[in-house]
């Protein structure tokens, strides 16, 4: 919910090109490591089947509350707790899979030694449910920095990443943390800065379906299972579905989804982020929830199976919101089929088996009808690497052109019955010359002619 004191990342102020990928992109935007969870896990989860997300976190939530005995947990030490929540958000975005995360001041545009540290807040009353902004916030706080140069700096990266969709949290900020009002207000404000260079077609807000809300609160409430006390004996409070809800329950929000596929996925990134979230329990049975979990005010809470959405007024519309949803499975057809290693090494071995037999064929003709020989046996290894790389990306074609010239090498000192296969005489040395020719062109061949491919699962890209 809520990090840094850390040393400063040094950001460029020039701007990066923008992203060309034909998987379109959605770009969350939060206020501290564990919100692009608990406030959206499902859904970032799902959006990642079909599209490449981007998380950027302005804060990293060091003045947040941190596990332990209840007397303990509001005395966490910030720089500490800054570097553990980096970790947790690192191993959280991985779960759901994100393809990469920034933090605001990481980000193109932000002034140098610039760091946007954790607002943070004060509970309005005993129940600690709803949040009021901390006196005294540090000059330093996200949400006492220069609204504009917050959302120019996110407009950088909305221009840089085209985003089809920009996820943020709700105008109300859930509980009412100032970081989360000003995370809101600053997306919405990037949005209108970017439009110029991209226009963002929808961006939303995560709420809660308030029915569906409720339904699984009495489900927590009621469970048989549901533990009375956490781990260090300190008292779990039921959900109360007949107390005001957050400002993020809706009656009515513009869109709802079901995520409970991705509920493994979001109860591993709440693990995750262990020292903000506890008592993470999958339980089977529920309709509108997958389990509970409890944060540091020992409210327990259900592991909700759908997401909602609110439309931001004036940026875009329900079905456009939808859209974002819906689309081929990412690294599935339409595009390049992903392979594993197994299968990139197979396609290298029948590459350095086809050159090896086009080569020695070639070679052995390249003195028939001169120069006609020579010519069609340049063209059949040329096109046998543009072939490899067309059907095998690279990998065959390595294989070929190994097997190509590894081949031809060999044959310059074989003498079959005291024959000599390649002479050493201007026909037999620009063969030699050609064969280098053919493969080095198909290899430098400009990838565009190539519109089949492979390429590696998005798990060995390495991204995040």
């Amino acid at each position: 919910m809520q990090a840094a004191g850390h040393e400063a990342h040094v950001p460029s102020q020039e701007r990066s090109e923008p992203v060309e990928s034909p998987e379109p992109a959605v770009l969350a935007f939060f206020a501290h490591p564990d919100d692009e969870t608990l406030g959206a896990g499902g859904a970032i989860a799902r959006l990642a089947r079909t599209n490449r997300v981007h998380l950027v976190t302005a804060t990293r939530g060091e003045l947040g509350e941190r596990m332990g005995p209840v007397a303990e947990r509001a005395h966490a030490d910030p720089i500490a707790l800054a570097g553990i929540r980096v970790g947790e958000l690192a191993a959280a975005a991985r779960a759901l899979g994100i393809e990469s995360h920034r933090f605001l001041d990481e980000l193109d545009g932000a002034p140098d030694g610039r760091v946007y540290t954790d607002s943070g807040m004060a509970w309005a009353d005993d129940l600690r449910r709803r949040a009021v902004p901390a006196p005294g916030a540090a000059p330093t706080a996200f949400s006492a920095g220069d609204l504009e140069e917050e959302a120019r700096i996110l407009a950088g990266e909305i221009e840089r990443l085209r985003p089809r969709l920009v996820l943020t949290e709700e105008v109300g900020g859930g509980y009412g943390h100032p970081d989360h009002v000003r995370a809101h207000a600053v997306a919405v404000r990037a949005v209108e800065i970017a439009e110029p260079r991209w226009r963002v077609p929808v961006v939303a807000a995560t709420v809660r379906d308030h029915a569906a809300l409720v339904r699984a609160q009495e489900w927590v409430a009621g469970h048989p299972a549901r533990p009375a006390a956490d781990v260090f004996g300190a008292p779990l409070r039921a959900p109360d579905p007949a107390a005001p809800q957050s400002s993020g329950a809706q009656e009515r929000p513009d869109l709802v989804i079901d995520t409970s596929a991705q509920s493994d996925q979001v109860i591993a990134a709440m693990t995750a982020h262990h020292t903000q979230v506890h008592e993470v329990t999958r339980v089977p049975g529920g309709l509108d929830a997958a389990g509970w979990y409890a944060l540091t005010n020992n409210d327990l809470q259900p592991i909700l199976t759908h997401a909602a959405f609110a439309v931001v007024a004036g940026h875009g519309s329900r079905e456009e919101l939808a859209d974002a949803f819906t689309g081929p499975t990412r690294g599935r057809p339409p595009g390049p089929v992903p392979v594993g290693p197994a299968t990139r090494w197979a396609f290298a071995g029948l590459g350095v088996g086809a050159g090896a037999l086009a080569g020695a064929v070639t070679t052995v003709m390249h003195r028939s009808v001169a120069p006609w020989g020579l010519i069609a046996g340049i063209a059949v290894l040329y096109a046998g690497m543009l072939l490899a790389r067309s059907l095998g990306d690279r990998w065959a074609a390595n294989g070929f052109g190994a097997g190509v010239l590894g081949i031809v090498l060999a044959m310059t000192a074989w003498r079959p019955a005291g024959d000599v296969i390649i002479v050493q005489d201007v026909l037999g040395l620009g063969w030699l010359a050609a064969v280098f020719a053919a493969v080095l062109a198909g290899m430098l061949a400009p990838s565009s002619w190539f519109a089949l491919g492979w390429r590696p699962r998005a798990s060995e890209r390495g991204q995040r």
